[in-house]
């Protein structure tokens, strides 16, 4: 039988593992993308398309109803961790899941039964090709799957804590190169939207069957059984603070899809997803980097605080120097890279979409880094704090702009949400005391060098092979800049360590370790 290592926990080791394994699905992911996106646009149509975009939003607002146990469950079963606490862990994991079974149900009931309300105030305009008895009905279906994935997401979560999330990785990219396979194969076969919703299906029973596999070897006292925790109200207090960082990423996209389908049309939100698509890849690369922030800080704050510094140091600057290079990219070549990949007229405003919201994500991934500190140490009201500023003044702008000027209207309210955010957060920390912002000169001058290189190619086409040279000279220079700007940052930081530890040299006093 095949078995896996029970390696777990913060490490050097377990980290590179878990950037890797996003890496790879961050990888097979594009690839993916790239290959399917314009095949299923040209095949279902692009009002189609903007129906499945529009529905598939829906599933993303479903999943906020697991009101943060999910982040939870992740936070708990790594402090049970570092502890060395293995049954609790495993209980944790149980608990929780039993709290998003009870919510599933809810929301795979209510989508069933709101499904054609749903429908009549999203879908004020007709979709060429569907009908309203088809988007009703596959309402219904997303909500059964919304259900599912409450439930699976959340056990699974066990395997973040743990800091196996290069597992999670590999099942997840399993799950999207089955259901991609699928979609492909029945929408040219002329299965249209029902061939995406079995993709759907496929996409999470594949993901779902290779986590469990690997969770049962990781951590053999886990057990798919219900148990209900002692104390719900601990588990909602704090899941709820929680959920309002995952409300702001939906209301970044998911709300401005909804928003665009009713006062612009499907076609729009069909633009506007492609687009905020291809920065939100860009922005994957730099989440995967931050991906074992939570599960260390849970693990580390209390008994290893010298190490999450450096774990805390080396991640977010370098989360923040990939976001620069990644996002600036699509700043500088998102219009190029649309017009070339979807054909000439084709979607016109999705390069705009591209650009817009690479600067909106850049302003949220600024804070990423101090949000997941504080959220795995047990201080979610901070981040709480900043998202709630950002969904409140992303939520009023996008719906507002949108009214006044149309498309861009989604996208200012998000570049201005996000700042808002921003500055909430880091006003809060400081008032707190907590302010622990990681080294953020790479990132700036990671986007300093995107804009000037905006400003001198930014629009220009020349084909494939015009826009591979620009981009191979693009990657260089922010690499030599970064590189040059990463080294001066740490050698400041070494002679900072270097006079503190000579200022205090406490006999037995825990050092960083070097990741």
């Amino acid at each position: 039988m095949l078995t896996l290592p029970t390696l777990a926990g913060t490490s050097p080791r377990t980290i590179v593992r878990s950037i890797g394994g996003g890496g790879i699905q961050y990888l097979v992911t594009t690839v993916l993308a790239l290959v399917s996106v314009p095949i299923l646009v040209h095949r279902l149509g692009t009002a189609a398309y903007g129906v499945w975009v529009v529905v598939t939003a829906l599933l993303a607002l479903g999943t906020l109803a697991d009101v943060g146990v999910r982040t939870e469950i992740t936070r708990r079963v790594a402090a049970h961790w570092g502890d060395g606490d293995r049954r609790a862990a495993a209980q944790e994991g149980r608990e929780g899941a039993t709290i998003l079974l009870v919510a599933g149900m809810v929301v795979a009931g209510l989508g069933a039964l709101l499904a054609p309300v749903v429908v009549h105030i999203v879908f004020t305009r007709p979709a060429h090709g569907v009908s309203n008895g088809q988007i009703v009905a596959l309402v219904r279906v997303i909500a059964v799957l919304v259900g599912v994935s409450l439930v699976g997401d959340g056990f699974f979560s066990v395997l973040r804590g743990m800091q196996r999330t290069d597992l999670e990785a590999l099942c997840r990219t399993l799950g999207e190169a089955a259901g991609s396979v699928v979609a492909i194969v029945w929408v040219l076969d002329g299965g249209g939207l029902w061939a995406m919703a079995a993709a759907l299906a496929v996409q999470i029973g594949v993901d779902y069957g290779g986590r469990w596999f690997a969770l049962r070897r990781v951590l053999p006292e886990i057990r798919p059984v219900p148990a209900l925790p002692q104390a719900v109200r601990p588990w909602l207090l704090v899941g709820g603070l929680l959920v309002l960082s995952q409300v702001s990423d939906v209301v970044d996209t998911q709300w401005d899809k909804l928003v665009l389908a009713h006062y612009v049309g499907s076609v729009a939100s069909a633009a506007y997803a492609i687009g905020t698509t291809l920065a939100g890849q860009a922005k994957v690369l730099a989440v995967v980097v931050l991906g074992p922030m939570v599960a260390a800080a849970a693990e580390l704050h209390r008994s290893r605080p010298s190490e999450l510094r450096a774990v805390y140091d080396r991640l977010g600057s370098a989360s923040l120097a990939v976001a620069g290079v990644a996002l600036g990219g699509v700043l500088v070549f998102g219009p190029t890279l649309v017009h070339l990949w979807l054909g000439g007229a084709h979607l016109v405003l999705t390069g705009r979409a591209a650009q817009l919201s690479a600067v909106a994500l850049w302003l949220n991934l600024a804070a990423a880094p101090l949000a997941m500190l504080l959220i795995g140490s047990g201080r979610p009201l901070l981040p709480a704090t900043g998202a709630g500023a950002n969904i409140a003044v992303n939520g009023v702008v996008s719906l507002t702009a949108t009214r006044a000027i149309g498309f861009d209207g989604a996208l200012f309210g998000s570049i201005a949400g996000n700042a808002t955010g921003l500055i909430v957060l880091v006003f809060a920390a400081r008032r707190a005391g907590l302010l622990q912002l990681p080294p953020l000169r790479v990132g700036l001058a990671a986007a300093l060098v995107a804009v000037v290189g905006w400003s001198l190619v930014g629009g220009t086409s020349g084909g494939w092979t015009g826009m591979l040279a620009k981009g191979s000279a693009y990657l260089v220079a922010q690499g030599l800049v970064v590189v040059a700007v990463h080294r001066v940052g740490s050698r400041r930081r070494q002679a900072a360590a270097l006079r503190s530890a000579s200022s205090s040299p406490a006999p037995g006093a825990s050092r960083p370790v070097a990741l």
